[in-house]
């Protein structure tokens, strides 16, 4: 009886020795003997069901993947996945744009692929994989709120800011050259009269260079503004600003005519010493409000040469009167 039970111990412990021992030998395997992690750059525009990694394998059932830490979980973008009996990879299992896109972009991603040996045999092997996002420069720069619009007066001095509106967003990784912006006008601005300048907190402003002219065509003007990002190649896009202009009152009254003749057809007589005799000149006395635009009323006065107050004039019609005769003593 003991020694029936030795033997069988001994059958026992032969069979947890001899299992131990195949265990060991067939215990499944990833990538190369000496390789423990890979390390590979990904785009960011590969579509779901693209390999990322292919690695050799040895012995395995099945691939899973486990995060590095709960906090840095990414393996619901990966799935692992069995090529050959022999060979193992990783596939993009959700759009990777989403992790470059955040708040705070995610370009790199940890996780371990690990294998399983099948049953029987027990024991597992892990490869430590680290992927490097690379963002692709897919999205061009958007503007904000275009088209603008903008009404200035025509006495804005230059050097002056006229519209500090200009602003594009970039959906690619931030503080990248795929979304790092600039900013020129491409159209409109033949003559330099404005220029743009950057703003601290992103976008530009239109700056007057040279004054403007209301009455010489500055009425209105139509430019185009590009912005575009430093990325390979460069993406752009184009936006319009219109400038209205605002006549201002920079200009003197204009009068139709250099000079006005005026005659008297009758003589009242000697006696007659005060009258109010309306005289027609030629052409009529006519003047305008050289600001075409502002067209303010107009008062009308005798400047000079009236020392005698003979003549009178209508403050509102500019209509001249004989309101005294010269005598020999005046």
């Amino acid at each position: 009886m003991g020694l029936r039970g030795g033997i069988m111990a001994f059958v026992a412990a032969g069979i947890v020795l001899f299992v131990a021992g195949f265990d060991c030998a067939n215990a499944c395997r990833l990538g190369t003997p000496g390789e423990p992690s890979r390390f590979e750059r990904v785009p960011e525009s590969l579509e779901p069901g693209t390999h990322v990694l292919v690695f050799e394998v040895d012995g395995a059932d099945r691939l899973t993947l486990r995060p590095i830490s709960k906090d840095e979980d990414f393996t619901e973008f990966f799935r692992p996945a069995m090529i050959t009996n022999d060979t193992g990879g990783v596939v993009v299992a959700q759009p990777l744009t989403s992790l470059v896109q955040r708040r705070e972009p995610v370009s790199v991603v940890k996780f371990r692929v690990l294998c399983e040996s099948p049953s029987p045999f027990t024991g597992s092997d892990s490869l430590l994989v680290t992927l490097y996002i690379e963002d692709v420069n897919d999205h061009p720069p958007v503007f904000v709120g275009d088209p603008y619009q903008v009404t200035v007066d025509e006495l804005t001095p230059k050097g002056m800011v006229i519209y500090d509106g200009i602003m594009a967003k970039d959906k690619d990784k931030a503080n990248t050259a795929n979304s790092d912006i600039y900013y020129w006008i491409s159209n409109g601005n033949e003559n330099l009269k404005f220029s743009l300048s950057p703003l601290p907190r992103g976008g530009a402003a239109v700056v007057l260079e040279k004054p403007f002219d209301f009455e010489n065509g500055d009425r209105e003007m139509n430019l185009t503004i590009t912005a575009s990002d430093r990325g390979a190649p460069a993406r752009l896009s184009r936006a319009q600003l219109t400038i209205s202009v605002k006549d201002g009152d920079d200009q003197p009254p204009l009068f139709t005519a250099a000079i006005y003749r005026a005659s008297v057809t009758e003589y009242p007589g000697p006696q007659m010493r005060s009258l109010q005799l309306l005289l027609r000149t030629e052409p009529p006395i006519l003047a305008y409000d050289g600001d075409l635009a502002i067209d303010q009323r107009l008062n009308y006065r005798i400047r000079s040469g009236n020392t005698g107050q003979h003549f009178s004039m209508d403050s509102a019609t500019g209509a001249l009167t004989l309101v005294k005769l010269s005598t020999a003593s005046s």
